[in-house]
């Protein structure tokens, strides 16, 4: 069973013989991005992988613009979902 991260209390984190460290006692997401300060401080950032592909559509606000205007009000020929046949 996960634990459940506090916030604002800190805990105390060992690495094994091979210089790993669990975060089960913290971790709330599968995958972070890493930054180390010049102090070594570590911070870890939740991250997602998108493909190339969303990455270019990500920035264009003039196509996520138009999707979003699509989304709530529906385009030329929107169809619904097709219907399934019962047997």
């Amino acid at each position: 069973m996960p634990f459940a991260a506090v916030v604002g209390v800190s805990t105390l984190i060992e690495l094994d013989s091979r210089s790993r460290a669990s975060l089960r006692a913290i971790a709330t997401h599968g995958r972070y991005l890493a930054d180390v300060e010049g102090d070594g401080t570590i911070i870890l950032t939740p991250a997602v992988v998108i493909t190339a592909a969303e990455a270019s559509l990500m920035a264009r606000p003039d196509i996520l613009a138009r999707v979003a205007s699509n989304r709530a009000e529906g385009y030329p020929g929107q169809r619904g979902r097709p219907e399934r046949h019962r047997r």
